[in-house]
């Protein structure tokens, strides 16, 4: 029996790829422009926080002094009480009685050191007389919790700078001064006078 050759017919199948056909240089060229996805970082948020106190810082010591004696020449004793007044008298009515015969404080700070303020003080009464203070009061928490004050001395014409009360006794005929209110005044005696009075001039 006669063996037949049958001929071997080479099928070349071309499996195409992602990259595409071998160029002239051997070297595989992209079919497609190749694409890289980047991820954008999460934005940062920044906040700003205002901080508002709950409650006003404490005065210094120096403005509670003056504080005080602003309340007191402005007869708004429930203030004074309340920046260390309470800390001076049993009681509210004895606070106040207190100053019944005072016509107005004239404050001077000298010095302050820490929580001590040291002042000196011209009272000025009703009657014209003009007591003379010094010494130092202390300051905590925006409150007036002690002093020591002593007179060292009175004078029956104002203090330079300091106020006289119309129709109040004076001293020294001829003297000069003025009201809390800038009224021009002279110590002077009329007939019938006991002893001269602060009259406008």
């Amino acid at each position: 029996m006669r063996r037949m050759l049958l001929p071997v017919v080479a099928l070349t199948v071309g499996v195409a790829t992602a990259c595409g056909t071998t160029g002239t240089g051997g070297t595989a060229t992209p079919s497609a422009s190749a694409t890289t996805t980047v991820s954008a970082p999460a934005p940062t948020v920044t906040r700003t926080v205002v901080v508002t106190p709950s409650t006003r810082p404490a005065r210094g010591p120096r403005a509670v002094v003056e504080a005080y004696y602003a309340a007191i020449n402005a007869h708004d004793y429930r203030t004074a009480w309340r920046l260390g007044g309470s800390n001076f008298s049993p009681d509210y009515g004895s606070f106040v009685a207190a100053f019944a015969g005072t016509a107005h404080d004239r404050l001077r700070v000298l010095q302050v050191s820490g929580s001590a303020v040291t002042v000196s003080l011209e009272a000025t009464q009703t009657s014209g007389v003009v007591k003379l203070y010094s010494g130092t009061y202390y300051v905590s928490g925006g409150v007036i919790t002690g002093a020591r004050m002593r007179q060292t001395g009175t004078s029956s014409s104002p203090a330079p700078g300091g106020f006289v009360h119309p129709g109040a006794w004076c001293s020294h005929v001829g003297a000069t001064g003025r009201t809390d209110r800038g009224t021009p005044m002279v110590c002077s005696r009329k007939p019938g006078d006991e002893q001269p009075r602060w009259r406008r001039r």
